[in-house]
């Protein structure tokens, strides 16, 4: 069944409806998937995402990986093909020759995030929260708290990609400069906040809610803590 929808997406017969909160949530979700090891569950929530706005490439890239990991080559090879007509880049040129020469060479997906919440106990509670039993009521709790926080972090990258991918093609659009300026604050990324927004000054230099929100990003460490 997933082979089949990707099959219509990239094809191009699935009908995008652009509904950013949805795909931003599915993405989220999907990098939790993956990050916990259940790779089928995963493809499943980027495929939904893509039916939701199919020319985001950073989400063919990651299916194309999981595929590449699970040893579905051919299914890689047409995802990542998609990911480079959609956002051409030499990281994914480059991934797309490796899938053609040495194959091998792409790894294993293993898991990368441990909701464990201590002991023998929290290894129960992070089996409650994907669907398990067992841990005590708190542990659950604890457990599935942590997998909020992991959700939000990702469903954040996941819409700062997608801006950073729009922002390639339109650099000097000021209201995706704004939003993408406030999605990198909760990420943290301060300066790369200021940057966009005396971006976005510099093209509306008296719009004063561009002008407020620089100065806040300046005062909430952008002006020189933070990740770049």
């Amino acid at each position: 069944m997933i082979s089949f929808i990707l099959v219509l997406v990239i094809n191009g017969t699935a009908t995008r409806q652009v509904k950013n909160e949805d795909f931003d949530r599915l993405c989220g979700e999907a990098m939790v998937e993956k990050g916990l090891g259940n790779l089928k569950s995963s493809i499943k929530l980027f495929t939904s995402s893509i039916l939701l706005s199919p020319p985001e490439s950073f989400v063919w890239f990651e299916m194309a990986r999981i595929f590449a990991g699970s040893g579905d080559q051919q299914l890689a090879f047409r995802c990542m093909l998609t990911a480079l007509r959609l956002h051409p880049s030499k990281e994914i040129e480059d991934n797309l020759v490796a899938l053609q020469s040495r194959p091998q060479s792409f790894p294993m997906i293993t898991p990368t995030i441990d909701l464990s919440v201590g002991g023998e106990g929290g290894e129960r509670a992070a089996g409650e929260s994907r669907g398990g039993g067992g841990g005590s009521e708190a542990e659950q709790h604890q457990a599935k708290y942590k997998r909020k926080l992991y959700e939000k972090y990702f469903r954040l990258d996941c819409s700062m990609k997608r801006y950073m991918q729009q922002l390639n093609h339109t650099p000097h659009d000021v209201d995706v400069l704004v939003v993408a300026a406030e999605v990198s604050i909760e990420l943290l990324y301060h300066r790369q906040a200021v940057r966009m927004l005396q971006h976005a000054l510099d093209l509306r230099p008296r719009d004063g809610t561009v002008f407020t929100k620089l100065v806040d990003a300046q005062a909430g460490g952008g002006d020189g803590s933070g990740r770049s």
